[in-house]
């Protein structure tokens, strides 16, 4: 199976942590990095690991949505499987501050943001033997089509937003028995995402979704629960694999 890995390396002083949980990965595979700040001791870094890595620089937009979609658009079409990363913090910016932050303070939203992120990276890249299983699921299963951390069903809060934005794919409405990849680190059948996320339908996604740091209700909240609409519309499955 052909693999392309789409980071977003916001907090760059992750790549270490993050390139451990890629070793995890044995099969071939592409990598593509997104960054929003030059640093070139971590770009050479990230060459130095792996070569022939994309690096795609932009804006501050869209948090880890918008980082993913930049990089996404040098995925081609004979991609079979996608695996979406991003870092994490849950400290918010200096203009935003994350809900974490403001109610316990930085050590504990660090704490608190450090398990989310450990929990996600688990769900994706916890081992070799688990990676080995998403792939055989994925080649054996035709009907899986996303795979992450946990499942969840909480549409209420951002389902207006999610309204705003399924007539650009041509969605009218949720549907049926929707389940979504919460913190938006999954592995995803490429073909279901590449019906959807066209380059044309990515630059107009892109020009709503806001700058810099938000909470929820938001665009970037709509599309962490909209991914999973795509392969619910493919007629497959998002599901949990250890």
């Amino acid at each position: 199976m052909k693999i392309a890995v789409c980071l977003h390396l916001y907090h760059l002083d992750m790549w270490d942590e993050i390139c451990k949980y890629l070793n995890n990965i044995t099969n071939p595979y592409e990598l593509h990095v997104n960054i929003v700040k030059n640093d070139q001791r971590v770009i050479d870094k990230i060459m130095n690991y792996k070569k022939d890595t994309k690096i795609t620089k932009s804006p501050n937009k869209g948090m880890d949505i918008g980082g993913f979609l930049y990089s996404y658009k040098n995925v081609s079409e004979e991609i079979d499987l996608v695996l979406k990363l991003h870092t994490k913090k849950g400290l918010g910016d200096e203009k935003n501050p994350s809900n974490s932050l403001k109610k316990f303070g930085i050590d504990e939203a660090k704490r608190i943001g450090n398990r989310w992120f450990l929990n996600l990276m688990n769900g994706v890249l916890r081992n070799k033997n688990q990676v080995n299983n998403i792939l055989l699921e994925f080649k054996n299963n035709k009907k899986c089509g996303m795979t992450g951390f946990k499942l969840y069903d909480n549409f209420d809060k951002n389902l207006k937003e999610m309204e705003k934005i399924f007539p650009m794919f041509n969605i009218k409405s949720l549907p049926n028995g929707s389940r979504f990849i919460g913190g938006t680190m999954f592995w995803a059948d490429n073909k279901s995402l590449k019906k959807y996320l066209t380059n044309k339908k990515i630059d107009e996604l892109l020009s709503v979704l806001p700058n810099g740091y938000v909470r929820e209700p938001s665009p970037n909240h709509a599309m962490e629960r909209i991914f999973g609409c795509f392969i619910y519309k493919e007629k497959k499955e998002v599901k949990v694999i250890l």
